[in-house]
């Protein structure tokens, strides 16, 4: 079970990472203020992913806010999987940019269609010179869970994935 700290902590970063989107930030907050009825809310979700809502809280969050049972309007980040197609990629990242309200057009830009690992760090490189950064919320899974986020914003979104234990990374 989460502490009082962490479960404001988590709202935080989740109000952050969805840019104080409030259905977002909403569900996080019923995830750690009410777990019984988030329970109750995504249960079938919940069931086929074989997540506790008491031991799972981090990564269902990170799930959440990649778009995960909320649908493509509530998608603050991407999950791909480690081998996923750099158009598949760009897609989920198109829906993030929108539903965040950046100026970041991906579809004149080429990057390396044949390795993921080399994709992303390409990708990384051309949102740095927007003024963004794509972070990925290191699950210990062999799937990535990305987020663009201001490089203004990086430093606090480090502090809270501190006080919480979850690592953010920035390199691919």
């Amino acid at each position: 079970m989460m502490s009082e700290n962490e479960r404001l902590h988590l709202v935080e970063l989740a109000a952050l990472l969805a840019n104080d989107n409030e259905q977002a930030v909403a569900t996080i907050k019923l995830l750690v203020e009410k777990p019984e009825e988030f329970e109750e809310k995504f249960a079938d979700w919940l069931y086929e992913t074989d997540f506790s809502v008491f031991e799972d809280t981090k990564i269902i969050a990170a799930y959440l806010l990649t778009g995960y049972e909320l649908g493509n309007s509530q998608q603050f980040g991407a999950y791909i999987d480690w081998k996923e197609e750099t158009d598949e990629i760009l897609k989920s990242l198109e829906f993030v940019t929108k539903n965040k309200g950046y100026s970041v057009d991906f579809k004149n830009e080429h990057f390396d269609q044949k390795n993921t690992q080399n994709a992303l760090y390409e990708i990384s490189n051309f949102l740095k010179n927007k003024g963004f950064l794509l972070i990925y919320w290191d699950t210990d899974s062999d799937s990535y869970h990305l987020f663009i986020v201001a490089l203004s914003d990086f430093d606090k979104l480090i502090s809270l994935g501190n006080e919480l234990g979850i690592e953010f990374k920035k390199e691919y």
